[in-house]
């Protein structure tokens, strides 16, 4: 029974190895701390670039539709190709897609520069008065919406896994 309480005692008191073990729970610690780290840092890099790919659309929209056949969802045979080609024009490529069809309304500028609905196609009012500004002409503006879906690389190991897993975005552009 001594024999065995000694060797219990030994063990007890020997310290070779602690350093081994608080290193590598230190080290997994630092290591969830750096994959969250780098999921953000993707997280945000994709959320950029569906942004850039949404602002590229509603370019092309502007840059493709001649500006003295509008509205350009119904005078411009192209623009719907040359969204598409856009929205998919970077790093994301096909990742990201349009959400909903493109759409086209006049809108006034409110006191504040905010923008505001002032009507479909169909009913182009001649001034902004309803809207309270009466000095204003209506725009004739583009919106486009995409969407991206989003999927941490790490599981549920990383912050960005409670993130949405649709990344949308909306640009504007006036046409007129």
């Amino acid at each position: 029974m001594s024999r065995l309480a000694r060797l219990t005692q030994d063990l007890a008191d020997d310290c070779s190895g602690v350093a081994a073990i608080e290193m590598s729970l230190i080290a997994s610690m630092f290591c969830v701390a750096l994959l969250n780290v780098v999921d953000l840092a993707r997280y945000a890099y994709v959320r950029t670039q569906a942004a850039s790919a949404t602002q590229a659309a509603v370019q092309a929209a502007y840059t493709t539709c001649d500006p003295a056949h509008l509205p350009a969802t119904v005078n411009c045979p192209d623009l719907s190709a040359a969204v598409t080609s856009a929205v998919q024009g970077t790093s994301l490529g096909s990742r990201v897609a349009l959400s909903g069809p493109i759409a086209e309304a006049y809108y006034c500028l409110n006191s504040s520069g905010a923008l505001q609905y002032a009507s479909d196609l169909d009913n182009k009012p001649a001034d902004c008065s309803a809207l309270g500004n009466a000095s204003a002409k209506p725009q004739l503006y583009v919106r486009i919406n995409t969407t991206m879906s989003y999927t941490s690389v790490f599981g549920s190991l990383s912050i960005a896994s409670t993130f949405p897993a649709n990344v949308t975005n909306s640009a504007w552009m006036r046409m007129s």
